[in-house]
């Protein structure tokens, strides 16, 4: 019962724009805002004798022989009218957690000592280059751990098989995402489809080689990961590393304050720095088809749920998980809410038939969006390249 009484008011908080935390904060919050709103109100009533009242979604027309001259009527009836609203803040007081902070900073101090020797051996195969901080904040007591093993429903095929399949590449405007991968699981090797070898741009990507194939002092432009991209900023490449290896993602973080390299990477010298890239198998990707952009995200990272043409997007360093709903199933979200707030809060919450479709990427993997499809990710890892090929499939 507590738990569905919790998840409502998530819902009351979200419909009247208040700060969507589980804890003592937002019982406060509720309690604070229903009352300023019904004092505020009354207020007016008095200065201005208004003939008309505006609450939280209801409107109450002055009368007269009840309210003539009886602010201290309309204050208990607004309170009245706003029982649910109140009464579910009071239990987020009564039974919430402790405060987003404390909480954040107990569960950051506890998962220091937890973490998996693998999870260890992996930090550190991705050593900081000289001038960055190797430090990464790392927490694990939300309900959707980054760290754990996450389901795969997505079709899984070796890029052998999908060869076998089709002679000469995925077809234009195939019908379901697809997670490709090299079945011999040797990515040395020449690519069965192009020839080339992915282990040529994994090198040049690494984070201890990145800032020697740019030029010195590069500067890169991020976005903000809200659904819209609405936002850009310009720093050092260097800063932003540093600032990506030392900094997790938090569900609580707005998406439209959280910045992200990916996207603006269409400069001579990003085209210089991804020639050796090797293309997906399709039969339309050629270089003259084709949009390479690259990205580098931090743990907890990602982008919230948007849409757009089809593609592929290939996982170079570190785990990126993804979540898709085909284009007539459209999700439920804020996009200025972070994707990973989705996975925390909407995910965990949802019955496993209305779960979307959804896998997580290792190095060297690669999926292929549909045209239109509903996505979202989340980076898995402090150190997490990838690159994505936006396609032209139409018309053909």
């Amino acid at each position: 019962m507590f738990q569905r009484l919790s998840n409502r008011l998530d819902f009351l908080c979200g419909v009247h724009n208040l700060p969507p935390f589980a804890d003592h904060r937002k019982g406060l919050t509720v309690i604070i805002y229903i009352l300023f709103t019904t004092l505020n109100i009354s207020y007016y009533y008095i200065l201005c004798n208004s003939t008309t009242f505006y609450s939280t979604g209801t409107s109450y027309r002055r009368q007269n022989h009840l309210f003539n001259n009886q602010p201290l009527t309309i204050t208990f009836s607004m309170i009245a009218s706003n029982w649910r609203l109140l009464g579910l803040g009071l239990f987020a007081l009564a039974f919430g957690q402790e405060s987003s902070d404390d909480a954040s900073s107990s569960e950051c101090s506890s998962s220091s000592s937890s973490s998996s020797s693998s999870q260890q051996q992996q930090q550190q195969q991705h050593a900081a280059p000289a001038g960055l901080s190797s430090s990464a904040a790392s927490c694990t007591a939300w309900k959707w751990d980054l760290d754990s093993e996450h389901k795969c429903n997505v079709r899984r095929i070796s890029i052998q098989e999908l060869i076998k399949e089709f002679k000469s590449g995925l077809p234009p405007l195939y019908h379901e995402p697809l997670l490709i991968f090299n079945g011999n699981n040797d990515y040395t090797a020449p690519s069965p489809f192009t020839g080339c070898t992915h282990s040529v741009f994994e090198a040049k990507s690494s984070l201890e080689n990145i800032t020697r194939n740019l030029p010195e002092n590069f500067n890169v432009t991020l976005s903000s990961s809200n659904s819209f991209s609405a936002h850009r900023r310009t720093i050092p490449l260097t800063q932003y590393l540093n600032d990506t290896l030392s900094k997790e993602t938090f569900p609580n973080q707005l998406s439209n304050e959280t910045w992200y390299l990916f996207g603006e990477t269409y400069s001579d010298d990003w085209q210089q720095m991804m020639a050796e890239f090797c293309l997906p198998p399709c039969q339309t990707c050629t270089k003259e088809l084709c949009a390479l952009a690259f990205g580098i995200g931090g743990k907890g990272s990602g982008v919230q749920w948007h849409t757009h043409g089809p593609g592929f997007s290939q996982s170079i360093h570190g785990r990126k998980h993804w979540v898709l709903y085909p284009p007539h199933q459209k999700p439920m979200y804020d996009p200025d809410y972070t994707s990973r707030y989705w996975m925390e809060e909407i995910y965990m919450n949802l019955d496993d038939e209305k779960k979307p479709y959804e896998c997580t990427l290792f190095p060297g993997e690669m999926i292929y969006f549909p045209d239109n499809w509903h996505h979202a990710t989340i980076n898995l890892d402090r150190y997490t390249a990838f690159l994505s090929t936006f396609t032209t499939e139409h018309g053909f």
